[in-house]
């Protein structure tokens, strides 16, 4: 039965215990005669020489008795001996009988146990369901009894859950009375995986495998376990997982939740995979902590969904996902790379105070209504490469200590970028800024690139701030721009630039001097005045060698909302391919040429 302990037949001699022979008494005794007759022999000549009278018989005396006494005491040594062996061979014997008691009993007990196994196990394959619910019973009742068969009995519990929720020509009773069954199979599972049960009812380190299965209603709240896999399974009713503790790795990818699902404050010590899986209500995560990567690519949420506060360890895959309600990442922390390529949120887009520590990628992401990044920290490269902004953008307050990419990124309503800080490079190469566009008091530490970028309505980039070089050749800016108290520290392009409406430069500094195409701009305000009645009222463009700025007049555009875009050619003369390190936005993100200058 795999014990480790020797089995010995009972009446068999102790392997420690060895029968001494009579021919071996035999010689212990002679050897003990001998032994004093040598003693006497040595204390009765020797010892007695020259010795007469009174003299010689005390020293033969003395000799008898010492000899005598040597005999004795090695006749006691032996006695002693034999007397040891005795007590040694009892205990052997006794100790050797409780082991093969111990043997018998545990024998018996594994057999009992075997025996109310195969039983239950019987009696959940019964058509009754009253018989179905007294085997689940009796495994419960073997389980708690024996720590070493929970396992065992929790993997057939969780392949009776597999099984096909059919019966073959059932009717709705029988179906009523088999979906308690498998509840009950729930129950069993959970009020043992929960950490504190009473008594001793918590059973430690247990692995699920559900997947596959139909689970309704599960209620796993407060439960801990090793690994869980749950894929392909379909959960009805609220699945309850908040403040779960799985311990290694869990697998929901192409699970099926009808419900509401709640896993908040839940912790994934391993891998946590939902790949694929389907959320058709509410979900929420808030406060969970995925210690390893999780994957959340091409799941479907079809509610509202609470990640606000999450803290992931690993890398973080949403790609191709799509949020059917409002999405709340709210001040979540990602230690490695965030992936939101490709995915689509249908309602609010909040990402307020969240923390990228590695790169955040939201390439070709499509935000249907608001998207608020306000407070958000990007610790690695931020690309926005052709995403898609069609409600208002609230990105104030965030901070890009990496690469800013929003290269051919397209803003159908407000772009709020007020007090942002770029440490890095910030592109916004092509990009299409439809509604108002806020840079306020924002900060370009490294290389600003807006080459090529249509600002359809009023531009504000008031009190804002270039550290390295500003580039805005072939910029359109068809609501007008304001630059007033803006700092250039090093060169600004403003050649081919195209501007409807006022350009203000109240206040604007330019450490290396002002661009040739603004003095011309700024000069040119007199010339307007005096050939405006042979220019049309409704646009004027005043042209200096290469550098052309569109200025609008006193009529409004007929078309607020089209704005023609630069030409092709020029702007691109502006620009170069982004990084290599990410192929698949070097596509749509383009960044300025180094060392370049107006």
């Amino acid at each position: 039965m795999g014990n480790d302990h020797v089995v010995v037949e009972p009446g068999a001699r102790p392997p420690s215990s060895k029968r001494l022979s009579g021919r071996a008494l035999v010689a212990t005794a002679a050897g003990v005669v001998v032994l004093t007759a040598v003693v006497v022999v040595l204390l009765w000549w020797p010892g007695t020489s020259g010795l007469s009278g009174r003299d010689l018989v005390t020293a033969r005396f003395d000799a008898l008795r010492i000899g005598l006494s040597v005999g004795v005491g090695s006749g006691g040594v032996v006695a002693l001996y034999l007397a040891w062996r005795r007590q040694r061979s009892t205990e052997d014997a006794l100790a050797q009988q409780e082991r093969v008691a111990a043997s018998t009993e545990r024998d018996a007990a594994e057999r009992r146990i075997t025996d109310l196994y195969t039983k239950a196990a019987d009696q959940l394959g019964s058509d009754r369901a009253p018989v179905r619910l007294a085997g689940l019973f009796a495994l419960e009742r073997v389980a708690q009894d024996n720590p070493g068969q929970r396992q065992t009995i929790v993997n057939l519990l969780c392949a009776y859950l597999r099984m096909p929720f059919t019966l073959p020509g059932a009717g709705q009773d029988e179906w009523v009375q088999e979906r308690e069954v498998r509840v009950a199979v729930q129950r069993i599972l959970a009020s043992h995986s929960r950490v504190g049960a009473p008594g001793d009812g918590y059973w430690a380190g247990l692995v699920l495998d559900l997947s596959g299965t139909v689970l309704d209603a599960p209620d796993f709240e407060g439960c801990r376990f090793e690994d869980v896999r749950m894929s392909s399974a379909l959960v009805r009713g609220v699945a309850r997982f908040g403040r779960a503790t799985f311990d290694g790795d869990v697998d929901f990818g192409g699970a099926e939740f009808t419900g509401e699902a709640e896993f908040g404050e839940a912790v994934f010590g391993g891998a946590a995979r939902f790949g694929g899986a389907e959320f058709r209500h509410t979900v929420a995560f808030g406060g969970a902590e995925f210690v390893g990567d999780v994957d959340f690519g091409g799941v479907e949420f079809g509610g509202d969904v609470e990640f606000g506060g999450i803290v992931v360890g690993g890398d973080a895959e949403f790609g191709g996902a799509r949020f059917g309600g409002d999405a709340r990442f709210g001040g979540a922390k990602f230690a490695g790379v965030a992936r939101f390529g490709e995915v689509t949120f249908d309602g609010l887009a909040g990402f307020g105070g969240v923390g990228f520590g590695g790169a955040a990628r939201f390439s070709k992401a499509v935000f249907g209504r608001e998207a608020r990044f306000r407070g958000a920290s990007f610790g690695g490269v931020a690309r926005f490469g052709a995403a898609e902004f069609r409600g208002d953008a609230r990105i104030g307050g965030a901070t890009f200590d990496g690469d800013a990419q929003f290269g051919r990124t397209v803003f159908a309503r407000e772009a709020e970028f007020a007090k942002v800080r770029f440490a890095r490079v910030a592109w916004f190469g092509r990009a299409e800024l439809r509604g108002d566009a806020d840079f306020g008091k924002a900060v370009f530490g490294g290389d600003a690139g807006f080459g090529g970028a249509v600002l359809a309505q009023r531009a504000r980039f008031e009190r804002a701030e270039f550290v390295r070089a500003a580039r805005f050749s072939g910029t359109r800016f068809g609501g007008g721009a304001g630059f007033e108290g803006a700092h250039f520290r090093e060169d600004a392009r403003f050649d081919r630039t195209e501007v409807r409406g006022t350009l203000a430069l109240d206040g604007a500094t330019f450490a290396r001097g002002a661009p040739r195409s603004l003095e011309h701009l700024q000069s040119d305000d007199t010339r307007d005045d005096q050939h405006q009645a042979h220019d049309p009222p409704h646009r004027r463009r005043l042209v200096q060698g290469d550098h052309a700025v569109e200025r609008g007049g006193d009529r409004a555009d007929p078309h607020p909302d089209r704005v023609a875009r630069p030409d092709r050619d020029a702007s691109e003369r502006e620009t170069q391919p982004a990084h290599a390190d990410d192929q698949g936005d070097a596509e749509h993100d383009t960044r300025p040429q180094p060392g370049k200058s107006a």
